[in-house]
């Protein structure tokens, strides 16, 4: 029987629920390999994390790697279909990609393959690389349209969405009205008694100007003097970011995988607010019922297009501390007055949408025979 490989340089911890699921589709089965090259100080997945992963070793040289073992592996007659993570600096991706370019055979990039707007020698060497693939696989379509900006033929790509953690706890649960009034209370007691939660959860890179966030929220102090913020991750801008603002009200947790754990914090937060850009972000705190401030960026992640302005979210323009001030005092203004019902509709009609099942299936069908 003819296989379906499915290689990155390392599977970020987000990627195992969807990667389960497909093993568990009938049919053509589907090889899990990785190398060990985590980025973007991002948990990668190992054997013991996903029953079925293969780890291979991994040799670095500066920003490039090469995993040993998979290229012959991946050229082989056994897979009819190969899909790779779209990584520029790994060099083992780029030969599969030629080799099975020259052989003719199907191989898809799965994830970003370009942001929109970027003109970066970067982006230009993402293209060269989507250039060589059968087909993208892409998150919605914020990617979709950032894929074929530099005039890719958009037959090439397919949207799949993206997912972290299943949905299927919270749609069975029916629970929206409860979330609905949680937020309707912790905004109340944000104007009531000065105690505001904000969350942030990702990278902790310059890139995220979490600075921006972080200024914003010592403004809301002045207004709402309890206020907290919780930063859950890691990157390279902790160090400053501690330095900076070494105040007691900002509170760095680093990663945090536990689900439960991490449900805690989405439950506890008044809202969610990623000041520059966002993306999977989007989909855990529409899971937790918990609203989002959401940057009216260009360049967000597709997973923005699962929230509802107005309903569970509020924008403003990115990197501006003066609109996050004025979305959080939107978002007190509305939350009163929000339909349940539509509440409970755009929360399962998403969530239905952006789950791992779902995702998975999308997967298959796109790179079936």
């Amino acid at each position: 029987m003819s296989k379906t490989l499915v290689y990155y340089f390392a599977f970020p911890h987000y990627r195992r629920e969807v990667l389960n699921h497909l093993q568990r589709l009938p049919g053509q089965p589907f090889d899990l390999v990785a190398g060990r090259n985590s980025r973007a100080n991002i948990d990668a997945l190992d054997e013991s994390d996903l029953e079925g992963l293969q780890i291979v070793p991994t040799f670095r040289v500066g920003p490039f790697s090469w995993d040993r073992r998979i290229v012959r592996r991946a050229l082989s007659d056994g897979y009819t279909t190969v899909i790779l993570g779209p990584a520029t600096l790994s060099l083992s991706t780029w030969a599969i990609l030629i080799g099975r370019r020259v052989a003719r055979r199907r191989t898809f990039l799965w994830g970003q393959c370009g942001r929109y707007g970027d003109r970066s020698l970067k982006r230009h060497v993402q293209e060269l690389m989507n250039r060589l693939a059968t087909g993208l696989l892409v998150y919605g379509k914020k990617e979709a349209n950032a894929a074929t900006q530099l005039g890719l033929d958009s037959r090439k790509v397919t949207v799949v969405n993206n997912a972290t953690h299943s949905n299927e706890d919270v749609l069975r649960a029916d629970d929206h009205e409860e979330q609905l009034a949680r937020a309707q209370r912790a905004a109340y007691r944000a104007k009531t008694e000065g105690d505001l939660r904000i969350l942030f959860v990702g990278r902790l890179n310059a890139d995220k100007r979490l600075d921006v966030l972080l200024r914003a929220t010592e403004q809301l102090r002045q207004r709402y003097p309890s206020t907290v913020i919780d930063l859950i991750g890691d990157g390279d801008a902790r160090d400053d970011l501690r330095k900076n603002f070494p105040e007691e009200w900002v509170r760095f947790h680093g990663w945090v995988y536990d689900t439960e754990e991490l449900a805690h914090y989405f439950q506890a937060a008044t809202f969610v607010c990623s000041p520059f850009h966002m993306g999977l972000l989007a989909i855990d705190a529409l899971r937790a019922g918990t609203p989002v401030l959401v940057p009216d960026n260009p360049m967000n992640g597709s997973e923005v297009e699962a929230l509802t302005p107005g309903i569970n979210a509020v924008r403003f323009p990115p990197g501006e501390e003066r609109g996050i001030l004025l979305a959080a005092e939107s978002w007190f203004r509305a939350v009163e007055e929000i339909d349940a019902v539509e509440f409970r509709e755009a929360r399962t009609t998403a969530l239905s949408t952006w789950d791992p099942v779902n995702v998975a299936a999308s997967i298959r069908r796109a790179t079936a025979d």
